[in-house]
């Protein structure tokens, strides 16, 4: 955590040297107070100089006040700004993170190394670093001031105390350990959280609210067990401290109270000196409560630190090209695999630029991968695929992203405007612009009957709109971008058959120049296309164009008969309804 001071050491210094003038202006009171009470039971104070040292207290009393707001400013606002660009620094890392992390990892926890983990950093960095440097300077001038009263009280009240020492390490090993675990399991319940919130749906219709309740609940205990744990341990420090610090005062109520009455030691003098003794209670408190804090947050700091080392896998080379996209696409047997399960195999087929190119097969046939691999959310081999004569790897990220229209299987929308989402794909899209890609994709009539028209605000996941809707609004998203490559998978899923062709036919212009690749599991949506690829189990079954791959009489054609066979039934349904 020393790495993080070091960003704002500056301002920690300005408030610890301010902390300091605090402390100290705090230290000089029992001395004042000795020197009155001495003074006073010699009967050599007048009324003016009791008013004298009065006002003195006054006015230390309110340069602490003034000066207490400074440090706080310096020393709390510096890990505020601490935490602001730490959680700046995981946002943005997170974003570069490639697609497989978040298959890998729990959102939940992802969110409580960003919450709850970066708060008890915070704490540490402020609250902790507050307790530590109050004990070093208390701890310092009050043991000074109080060899100099008596050298032999500070000796026999400064046994007890020797033994805080050990009581700190050993405790500061088991909270950092309980800690970690506590953390750990905040993570899964805050998982288990977002994992009811967003199949509330399911669990409803289930009706599983009782069992999912009492998995949380349990859940819950765990968490708070292990919170009750750390308590213990934290609690059993400072009934410790409290009872050393007893055992002092009680020491020098003894001995002290021993040289009061052989004149070795004046009353104020002894006064002044338990008043130091107790000085010294609260620092121990506070090493024990940074220890606490520190140990929390380096426990936090660690798991915030887990996620940062996380490499990203998908980046731009210092020596990326960053030419013009125009559109040809070659495949030179790719051949990828999740981990140790094999998704492609020796694909290799050829788009030139402005072609319509079908990819069609069963579900788990790898055709997802292939745009995935050409958007390169996951890096393929080197030389298995080539983008206007330039190997894909070879390519600015961005200029690549920034060159292709995706539209994903899984359509994800915005809990914005209809307005908002669209404009992702291109910011500063006029209300034209959006009205046509709406258009094309045969939503605008819908849109227009909003009562907020594509200002509506689409709620949580776009949770008002239907599954049909849903994918052509990520559809104009992607249209409304003007791409030189766009990808659409399984994008006509959750539309009916009259509502795709329509979309085809009105894409059939739109598209002209631009070279698209259209995966789905419908021959329908393909059939037009200037060039088919039947994948199977990873591999190219069949290729070529629909007249073609029907006179072979294989794989696709079996399809296109089960389908068009399923529409005639379906149609046969509706109609005797």
């Amino acid at each position: 955590m020393l790495n993080l001071i070091k960003l704002k050491w500056q301002k920690y210094l300005i408030g610890l040297f301010i902390l300091l003038i605090v402390d100290l202006g705090q230290l000089v009171v029992p001395i004042i107070v000795a020197i009155v009470i001495d003074k006073i039971a010699k009967l050599e104070i007048t009324m003016k100089e009791l008013f004298d040292y009065f006002l003195i207290l006054i006015l230390l009393a309110i340069l602490v006040a003034i000066l207490r707001f400074f440090w706080r400013i310096f020393i709390f606002g510096s890990s505020r700004e601490i935490e602001r660009e730490l959680r700046a620094k995981i946002y943005n890392h997170i974003l570069k993170l490639h697609v497989g992390y978040f298959n890998e990892t729990k959102t939940g926890d992802i969110m409580a190394k960003a919450t709850n983990d970066l708060e008890a950093l915070r704490m540490a960095l402020s609250m902790g670093i507050l307790s530590i440097s109050d004990a070093i300077i208390y701890i310092s001038f009050s043991a000074i001031a109080m060899f100099i009263i008596s050298f032999k009280l500070t000796v026999v009240s400064i046994i007890p105390i020797l033994f805080i020492i050990p009581v700190s390490m050993i405790l500061g090993k088991i909270i950092h350990d309980k800690f970690m675990k506590v953390q750990h399991i905040f993570g899964e319940l805050s998982e288990r959280a977002r994992e009811t919130f967003e199949g509330i749906s399911v669990i409803k219709a289930y009706t599983r609210e009782n069992e999912f309740s009492r998995n949380f609940k349990r859940k819950s205990l765990d968490y708070l067990k292990s919170n009750l744990s750390l308590a213990k341990s934290w609690g059993f420090y400072e009934p410790i401290i409290r009872v050393l610090a007893g055992l002092s005062i009680i020491f020098v109520l003894i001995f002290g109270g021993y040289s009061v009455i052989n004149n070795e030691i004046t009353l104020g003098k002894l006064t002044a000196f338990i008043a130091y003794l107790n000085m010294l209670v609260w620092p121990m408190i506070a090493i024990g409560w940074s220890v606490n804090l520190f140990q929390r947050g380096s426990a936090s700091y660690e798991r915030i630190e887990e996620l940062l080392k996380e490499k990203p896998l998908i980046f731009s080379k210092e020596s990326s090209y960053k030419g013009e996209v125009s559109g040809n696409i070659e495949f030179i047997n790719l051949s990828f695999k999740y981990e140790d399960r094999n998704v492609l195999e020796n694909i290799s087929f050829k788009i030139n630029q402005g072609q319509s190119i079908g990819i069609i097969g069963k579900v788990g046939s790898g055709k997802s991968t292939i745009l995935k691999l050409l958007l390169r959310l996951y890096n393929p081999p080197d030389g298995t695929i080539i983008l206007d004569g330039v190997d894909i790897n070879d390519w600015d990220l961005k200029v690549l992203r920034d060159n292709i229209g995706y539209v994903p299987q899984e359509s994800f929308i915005f809990s914005l405007s209809i307005r908002e989402n669209i404009q992702l794909g291109k910011p500063d899209a006029e209300e034209s612009e959006i009205w046509e890609v709406l258009r094309i994709v045969e939503i605008g009539d819908e849109i227009r009957k909003f009562s907020k028209g594509i200002d509506t605000v689409v709620g949580e996941k776009g949770i008002t709109l239907s599954g049909g809707q849903k994918q052509r609004l990520a559809l104009a998203r992607a249209l409304i971008r003007k791409p030189k490559i766009l990808l659409l998978d399984d994008t006509f899923s959750a539309v009916d058959n009259r509502t795709e062709k329509n979309i085809l036919n009105n894409l059939r212009e739109y598209i002209k120049g631009l070279t698209t690749i259209i995966v789905s599991h419908k021959v329908s949506a393909v059939m037009d296309c200037d060039y088919i690829v039947v994948l199977e189990n990873g591999k190219i079954k069949e290729k070529g164009t629909h007249e073609e791959l029907m006179e072979l009489k294989g794989f696709y054609y079996n399809m296109y008969s089960m389908q068009k066979i399923s529409e005639i039934g379906y149609g046969a349904k509706v109609h005797t309804r």
